[in-house]
Formats: C-alpha cells, sequence, structure tokens
C-alpha cells in the first residue's frame, strides 16, 4: 500500500511536470531514454531485491495524422534474496500505434500494441538458470502525456 502511494505521487508529478512543459510543435522523430530504480511487487517480491530498469524509445509523428509509431525497449534487472546469488532480469521490445488525441493543454493519447518479453534468471551458484520467452500484446490508455 504505502509504495502503491508513492508510485501515484510520482506519476502525478511527471505528468504535472511534463504538461507545463510541452512545446506548440511535435517533432516528427522522437528519441528518449530513461533510468531509475525497480521495485520488485506481488510474488517477485519474495525472492528479488530492488533492482533497476533502463529503457529507450523512438517514435515517428506524421504531421497531418494524429496516429504515430513507438518502438520502445527496456531492460529490468534484480537482484536475488535469502543469500542466493545471481539475478533476475527481464527485456522487452515492444512496437506500438498511438493515436493523440487533440486537446488545446495536455496531450491526452491512445497507445495499443505487441511486443516480445523475455524473464530470465541467472544462477551464478548453477550452470543452469531457467529462462522462460514469452510475446504478446497489449493496449492501454493515458490520460495525459
Amino acid at each position: 500500500m504505502k509504495y502503491s502511494f508513492i508510485a501515484a505521487a510520482l506519476a502525478l508529478a511527471v505528468v504535472s511536470f511534463e504538461a507545463g512543459a510541452q512545446v506548440s510543435t511535435m517533432k516528427p522523430v522522437q528519441f528518449g531514454i530513461a533510468g531509475g530504480g525497480s521495485i520488485p511487487t506481488s510474488d517477485l517480491s519474495n525472492g528479488a531485491n530492488t533492482g533497476f530498469n533502463v529503457t529507450g524509445t523512438v517514435g515517428v509523428n506524421p504531421q497531418l495524422i494524429p496516429l504515430g509509431i513507438r518502438i520502445d525497449g527496456a531492460y529490468n534487472r534484480f537482484g536475488l534474496k535469502n543469500g542466493a546469488s545471481g539475478d533476475i532480469h527481464f527485456t522487452s521490445v515492444t512496437g506500438n500505434l498511438v493515436y493523440k488525441f487533440p486537446s488545446p493543454t495536455l496531450s491526452p493519447y491512445a497507445i495499443g500494441g505487441a511486443g516480445w518479453y523475455n524473464a530470465a534468471v541467472n544462477l551464478t551458484d548453477s550452470a543452469v538458470g531457467p529462462t522462460t520467452t514469452s510475446a504478446g500484446t497489449w493496449a492501454a490508455e493515458s490520460p495525459c502525456r
């Protein structure tokens, strides 16, 4: 519960900052990088410590239509708890269509796409670490960006 409140407060701060920092013209090609801490939740928190994440994004925004393309790549890594030696990491690459709704002050959008996802456990005490890979689709809405 405490972490949910902190995450919500940070999200609100990011949205507020970003809404005030917007420029009136959209660039046709956008690049972005992000990084920070990753807090394991649910079952993952039973065996993983706080870790880090790195994300990169490339977006193409045609000038005459509100539909763009975005490709994101992300890497998350967590250390193991309980004296285990190794790490858990998640890698993903997603391709998305982004529809931007017209708005005079904010930039609301809807996003949906498909992706490749890989979850792996590396155990340094053992020669074998289980790896699972899955591909999937997802869709989400953002109230503002």
